[in-house]
């Protein structure tokens, strides 16, 4: 299986799984915090526009050769479509992720429960509290209603009833550490035709921000 195959059946694996936890939980109706919309705001942000505090993953953004800065520019972006629910998306945490972001951090292994206890139950988003990005959200059963194939991820139909979507973000709920200035969240992205990623991000509080320090890919295609 190649690579790119891989990375795709990773995709719909995790969609699939988000999809069927977010319809089948009862709702805690446990609201999520003002930090906790600030920790996502800024998450969602540092995911899609790479900050230089990230340089340590992904290197310059700037090109070498013409001076521009490849990346991906906030008017880019005319809408997110928002999963209606956080969800966890794994059982566990794996030790490829403890061992990366170990590079920066070896004190966060903490978070591991934590971010498990967080998103034990569904905990919906308002979307309003969202600052970064103007979103709109979207149910877990009409994305799976709209996609024209779900191992090819169709995006048409998406497309065509919210034209100035950008894709889809799905994420957790973040756990904090027990000073609670930092935090830990998971997050994808999904788009047309088959691209998508999914990574951890670690974010610290500075002056009343909440700046990505570390994050880890787990999957891309």
């Amino acid at each position: 299986m190649t690579i790119k195959l891989l990375s795709i059946v990773i995709m719909v694996f995790s969609i699939v799984s988000c999809h069927e936890k977010a319809d089948t939980s009862d709702n805690t109706n446990n609201d999520l915090e003002q930090v906790e919309y600030k920790v996502i705001s800024s998450a969602i942000n540092q995911f899609l526009i790479t900050p230089t505090s990230l340089n340590h993953r992904f290197g310059s953004p700037i090109d070498p050769i013409t001076g521009k800065d490849l990346s991906l520019l906030r008017e880019d972006v005319k809408m997110l479509l928002v999963v209606d629910s956080t969800i966890q998306f794994f059982d566990s945490i794996s030790q490829y992720v403890h061992q990366r972001h170990n590079e920066i951090d070896t004190m966060d292994s903490y978070f591991s429960n934590e971010f498990l206890k967080a998103n034990f139950d569904k905990h919906f988003v308002d979307n309003s509290q969202i600052s970064s990005f103007r979103t709109e959200t979207i149910s877990s059963s009409e994305v799976s209603t709209l996609l024209d194939s779900l191992y090819y991820y169709g995006y048409s139909k998406i497309y065509k009833k919210y034209p100035l979507a950008y894709g889809i973000i799905s994420l957790s709920r973040p756990a904090f550490n027990k000073q609670r200035d930092k935090a830990m969240l998971y997050i994808q992205l999904n788009k047309a035709s088959t691209y998508g990623k999914g990574a951890f991000i670690w974010l610290k509080e500075e002056d009343k921000s909440w700046l990505a320090y570390d994050l880890v890919i787990i999957w891309e295609s």
